[in-house]
């Protein structure tokens, strides 16, 4: 697992480095479309799939496990067929509802990036299954240096009308064609054992993932990507693209470091559990990332337009503002999100999927609720506000189901 965190830094390293460089090549118009692009995939794929590939690694058989992947391959060209005809019938007008004309030239792009990175789920989680890690981490630092390669080069050659959403499909998708001449090399044998009697009984076993599963994981994807959907709606693509870059840049170092953190408090507190251990534990650690994180917090709170200035040049005046005012909803972030772990720990996956629940209607509320004659900053601080106030609530949540059950009582 080590290995594949690996992979995932160096990616997220890519990113981080090519920021400087594309800042200064494109337009926030170009980031603003980009946005657009990355949340309307990442909100069409978790539908594609119907989740039924997370649960490739669970079949004890491998017969039963390559009819379950040959099942949701067909799920996902059906789902795909359905998504085309939709985007062709009704595409202009959903993008004309949300502010999106600029993306009307790429809505075939969607198509195929929305089904591109869900056939990539599905190939990495079969090479998880197959304890591939070392594979999978290559091909995620990969996809990630060909994507900002390809972002760059485009742009210099002067192709940035689509050079940002190129790179950013090849990011998505480009792993596949690694993770599928493996799969062929080492597990094609299998594909014999593929018949339609087994793969209906492979989705009738695995029925509770869409059921169960996608709604879950849906709203958490939609929580995510909403703040640019209503942003475009609501303002247009140049302010997408000042609050895209910011988010990304404050955002991405803090869900990094935050996802280890998590990793590594997850696998103390699961090693013999005790929930009066597991308080403890979780009081110590709270205080070192709240010391941790105060200030950096703080470094950006009041320093970061002078910062911004320098790590993306002129014209990014607005992110330097969106910035300073993420850094309260940064914080908590970052001190809060390693205690989710303690509801798998504790079995509690239904509180995890109220809380994902209610984080949607927070966000709901500031973007479609709040009055409409706020500028952009101060609407992000509102959300900045209230996404600080919600992981508070996440963490206390987390301490009170742990010290419920160290009385014995279970009462979350």
């Amino acid at each position: 697992m080590a290995v594949l965190a690996f992979g995932t830094v160096v990616a997220r390293a890519f990113t981080l480095v090519s920021m400087p460089l594309l800042a200064r090549i494109y337009t926030d118009e170009n980031f603003g479309v980009l946005s657009m692009y990355t949340a309307l995939v990442m909100v069409s794929t978790p539908f594609l799939s119907l989740r039924y590939v997370t649960a490739l690694p669970l079949p004890r058989s491998n017969a039963l496990a390559v009819n379950l992947l040959a099942a949701s391959f067909v799920v996902i060209l059906i789902s795909g067929s359905i998504l085309s005809a939709l985007v062709f019938l009704f595409g202009q007008d959903l993008l004309g509802l949300m502010n999106m004309e600029l993306l009307a030239p790429w809505l075939w792009l969607v198509v195929i990036g929305a089904i591109g990175a869900a056939i990539y789920e599905l190939l990495s989680m079969w090479a998880t299954r197959e304890r591939r890690y070392a594979l999978i981490s290559k091909t995620v630092a990969k996809q990630s240096l060909i994507g900002e390669s390809a972002k760059v080069i485009l742009g210099l050659l002067s192709l940035k009308g689509y050079g940002l959403l190129i790179g950013q499909f090849l990011s998505m998708v480009s792993g596949s064609v690694q993770l599928f001449f493996n799969f062929k090399r080492d597990s094609g044998r299998l594909i014999k054992k593929v018949t339609g009697k087994r793969m209906g009984k492979a989705v009738y076993l695995y029925r509770g993932f869409p059921l169960y599963r996608m709604p879950s994981q849906a709203m958490l994807v939609l929580s995510q990507q909403l703040p640019v959907m209503a942003i475009a709606a609501m303002y247009g693509a140049s302010e997408v693209g000042q609050f895209s870059l910011a988010f990304i840049a404050v955002m991405l170092p803090v869900n990094l470091l935050s996802q280890n953190i998590s990793k590594s408090f997850y696998a103390e507190i699961a090693n013999g559990r005790r929930d009066r251990s597991i308080l403890s534990i979780m009081a110590r650690v709270s205080a070192v990332l709240v010391l941790v994180a105060i200030f950096p917090a703080c470094l950006l709170y009041y320093y970061s337009e002078p910062l911004f200035s320098i790590f993306l040049g002129e014209g990014w005046e607005l992110s330097a503002v969106i910035a300073r005012n993420l850094s309260f909803y940064a914080f908590f972030l970052f001190v809060s999100v390693p205690f989710v772990t303690v509801f798998n720990i504790l079995k509690k996956q239904s509180i995890y999927l109220l809380v994902n629940g209610i984080r949607l209607l927070v966000i709901v509320f500031v973007f479609f609720v709040f009055p409409e004659d706020v500028s952009v900053d101060e609407l992000v601080l509102v959300y900045s506000l209230s996404m600080s106030f919600f992981f508070l609530f996440v963490f206390v949540c987390a301490f009170f189901c742990v010290y419920q059950e160290a009385k014995g009582r279970g009462a979350c």
